[in-house]
């Protein structure tokens, strides 16, 4: 056998050798995400149903204050102009 027939083969040998090791390594790293998923997906299916819950909470709180604050906004705001007319005919025209 000569050295480069053995050169060959050792090439031949490693090229085999890492080929393996790396299809192992895929199919560890598979295995991992996979276990990692079925563990985090009760997490994220119960994380998911907690924003639902949060956002229907927070549109029917909306939902109740919004017409009684709208109702404030409103006697707020004409009282303010029936003020400032009342206030702007006391002071009469012209500026004074």
């Amino acid at each position: 056998m000569e050295a480069s027939e053995l050169v060959a083969l050792l090439r031949d040998l490693s090229l085999i050798m890492f080929s393996g090791i790396a299809v192992l390594s895929l199919v560890v790293i598979t295995v991992i995400i996979t276990l990692l998923y079925r563990k985090l997906a009760p997490v994220l299916d119960s994380s998911r149903i907690t924003a639902k819950n949060a956002e229907e909470l927070s549109s029917k709180l909306g939902e109740k204050l919004e017409k009684p604050l709208n109702g404030i906004s409103n006697f707020a705001y004409t009282s303010g102009r029936l003020l400032s007319f009342i206030l702007g005919i006391s002071k009469g025209k012209g500026g004074e």
